[in-house]
């Protein structure tokens, strides 16, 4: 009987067993594919065993892949944010804020680690993931806002907007905060080199860091060369989960 009661008693007490045998997560691997470079920033997410087993980068985790050939016209990197996952369900894998507060956290560290100063932003979450949030579109613009204000001591952070109702939502927010002169607003496509005039573009992604629909599809497509960069980003996770 009394260890019955220990083990209720173990149970009631913690909020999950994954979190019991959670290890912190490494906060940087880099690996060097056909003369290019692919890292995970990984920084204050947990690394755990249900997400190691199907392939996929912690929740909150960033990617930096090359960009294929959207280089032809200046933009040479792609940093994938990890807010949830796309192909699971669960507690581990469903979008969260807090995923997507720490996908940015990510995002900006392999920037500095790779000293890049710019980042085209996408209205992160604004998808197909807003539901899982349970925010306006106008709430979530403010908190993504608000996360690079706290986060980001980069030169330069351009919101890239698709569409009317995208554009006025970031106006209306970026007027309420006023972020200041590193913030700026640049509606079009992040594909497109002129509207942002950054090296670095981010893409609205998820825990497989793969191209799916949407303004992932539209990016995967401009790289011409999507498989190729999906592939090098598995070969990536594999050989990060490897390291101790």
């Amino acid at each position: 009987m009394k260890t019955t009661l220990y083990f209720i008693i173990l149970v009631t007490s913690f909020p999950s067993f994954a979190k019991l045998f959670a290890k912190k997560s490494l906060g940087y691997f880099e690996l060097q594919l056909q003369g290019e470079t692919y890292a995970i920033s990984a920084v204050k997410t947990s690394r755990l065993k249900t997400i190691e087993a199907v392939g996929m980068v912690p929740r909150g985790a960033a990617v930096l892949t090359p960009a294929g050939a959207l280089k032809n016209q200046g933009i040479q990197h792609i940093i994938h944010v990890a807010p949830g996952a796309m192909t699971e369900t669960g507690k581990n894998f469903n979008p969260t804020l807090k995923g997507l507060r720490t996908s940015i956290l990510n995002a900006l560290e392999l920037s500095t680690k790779k000293g890049l100063p710019c980042l085209a932003v996408p209205f992160i979450g604004g998808g197909i993931f807003l539901h899982a949030f349970k925010m306006t579109k106008e709430d979530l613009a403010r908190d993504i806002l608000r996360t690079f204000q706290k986060l980001s001591s980069l030169q330069k952070i351009v919101f890239v907007t698709w569409g009317q109702e995208d554009t006025e939502v970031f106006k209306k927010v970026m007027a309420e905060l006023r972020p200041g002169d590193r913030f700026s607003l640049a509606p079009g496509s992040s594909t497109d080199h002129k509207t942002h005039k950054c090296e670095t573009i981010v893409n609205a992604a998820n825990m497989e860091v793969r191209f799916g629909g949407g303004i992932s599809g539209v990016i995967g497509n401009a790289t011409e060369m999507s498989e190729a960069i999906d592939a090098g980003t598995r070969e990536l996770i594999q050989k990060y989960y490897l390291q101790k």
